[in-house]
C-alpha cells in the first residue's frame, strides 16, 4: 500500500498497467545510473515528473505539497512475503518525485521523507502528558542594530503562558551550530522561538559577506544569528532547517 501524509490515495488506480509503469520507472532509473551524469539528469527528472503526474490524480499530489509544514512524508508498506506487484511498488524511485520546477528532494526547507516499511503498521506511541516546552534563543551579534529587547520578550512569553504551564529553556549562544547540538534529541521541545533580526540578501550583499568570511552564505532571506565568536552569521531557511533535520 501507499500512504501520503495529508493526502487521500483512494483515487489512485492500481491495475496491471499501473504495475507495468512502476516496473518501467525502476528499469529506466537503473539504466540512467549507468549513464554519465550529464545524460542521466534529464532522464531522472522526467521519471520524477511522471511519478508526480501519476500521484496527482484528482489533484492529490498538489494537495500534498500545499498541506502543512515540515517534511513531506510518503510511506510504502509491503508484506513480509511481497508479491510481484508489491515489489514493483517498492522499487519505484520515489526519491525522484519532481514538479515542473525540480525534484522535491532539493527543497532544503521542506525535506522529502520516504519510508519503505515491511509488515503491518503499528500504532504510534501515546503522547506524554507534560507541560508545554519551549526553547527560546535570542541572537544579538556585534554591530547589528537596533539592539533587541529580548529579555522583555522572554518575560512576555512567561506572562502569556502563566496559566497553561510552560517549561522554558534558553539557548544563550544565539548560534545555529550550538542550536543544532541543543536539538540532538536529548531534550524535547514543542516550540522553538527566535528573537533576532533578518535580511534579504541580493547577489552583491551575499558576495560581500562571503568575502568577509561567511563561506556558506546564500542569496535570499536570512536570519542574523551569531557565529561562535559572536559575529554576524547569516543563516538561510535551508541552513536553519538542518539544525533540527536529524531529530
Amino acid at each position: 500500500s501507499l500512504t501520503i501524509d495529508g493526502a487521500d490515495t483512494s483515487d489512485l488506480t492500481i491495475d496491471d498497467a499501473t504495475s507495468n509503469r512502476w516496473s518501467d520507472w525502476g528499469d529506466r532509473y537503473r539504466a540512467a545510473l549507468e549513464s554519465p551524469s550529464s545524460a542521466s539528469a534529464p532522464v531522472l527528472l522526467k521519471i520524477g515528473r511522471e511519478i508526480y503526474d501519476w500521484l496527482d490524480t484528482g489533484g492529490m499530489a498538489r494537495r500534498w505539497l500545499e498541506a502543512g509544514t515540515g517534511a513531506r512524508c510518503l510511506e510504502i508498506l509491503y508484506s513480509p512475503t511481497a508479491d510481484e506487484q508489491e515489489l514493483a511498488l517498492l522499487n519505484v524511485p520515489w526519491e525522484l518525485i519532481a514538479t515542473e520546477k525540480d525534484h522535491l528532494a532539493v527543497d532544503s526547507v521542506r525535506p522529502l521523507a520516504i519510508t519503505r516499511r515491511r509488515g503491518d503498521r503499528t500504532e504510534s506511541p501515546l503522547p506524554s502528558h507534560r507541560d508545554l516546552s519551549l526553547l527560546f534563543m535570542a541572537a544579538s551579534p556585534r554591530g547589528v542594530n537596533p539592539p533587541l529587547a529580548y529579555e522583555a520578550e522572554e518575560s512576555a512569553i512567561l506572562a502569556a503562558t502563566e496559566r497553561v504551564g510552560l517549561a522554558l529553556a534558553v539557548e544563550e549562544s544565539g548560534c545555529a551550530e550550538f542550536l543544532a547540538d541543543r536539538l540532538d534529541g536529548t531534550e524535547e521541545f514543542d516550540i522553538l522561538h527566535f528573537s533576532c533580526h533578518g535580511d534579504v540578501l541580493d547577489t552583491e550583499a551575499a558576495k560581500a559577506l562571503r568575502e568577509d568570511g561567511q563561506a556558506e552564505v546564500e542569496t535570499g532571506p536570512s536570519l542574523l544569528l551569531e557565529s561562535p565568536e559572536g559575529r554576524r552569521q547569516d543563516v538561510s531557511p535551508g541552513q536553519l532547517a538542518r539544525c533540527w533535520g536529524q531529530t
